[in-house]
């Protein structure tokens, strides 16, 4: 069993620019990041907001540089909600339809 606060998933930030229908990744890395449950409140908060959150992720927040998408394996998220809390950022993510071929630039394949 993981220790409590242990990195547990690694993800792929992408900084991203739109063209049309397609996204130019201008960059990329991959972090580890510790994922959360959703607390009662933010699961309600999300249902009034009418924002679907699937993942919340904390990594640190010397390593987040406003990325509006994430890649986990091979589901993209985005990034709908963001909250610092000391040395971590909370990621708030939705899973999107996006696949690979809707990328184009530094995207590094798996």
């Amino acid at each position: 069993m993981p220790f409590p606060n242990s990195p547990n998933i690694i993800l792929t930030l992408l900084k991203v620019k739109k063209y049309h229908e397609k996204y130019e990744v201008t960059n990329s890395r991959q972090v580890v990041g510790i994922v959360r449950s959703l607390t009662r409140d933010e699961w309600k908060a999300s249902v009034e907001t009418k924002i679907n959150i699937d993942y919340k992720v904390s990594v640190n927040a010397f390593l987040y540089d406003n990325e509006k998408f994430i890649k986990v394996d091979k589901t993209f998220y985005k990034v709908e909600r963001t909250y610092v809390g000391g040395q971590f950022v909370e990621l708030y993510l939705n899973e999107t339809r996006l696949a690979q071929d809707d990328f184009f630039g530094e995207l590094p394949n798996e």
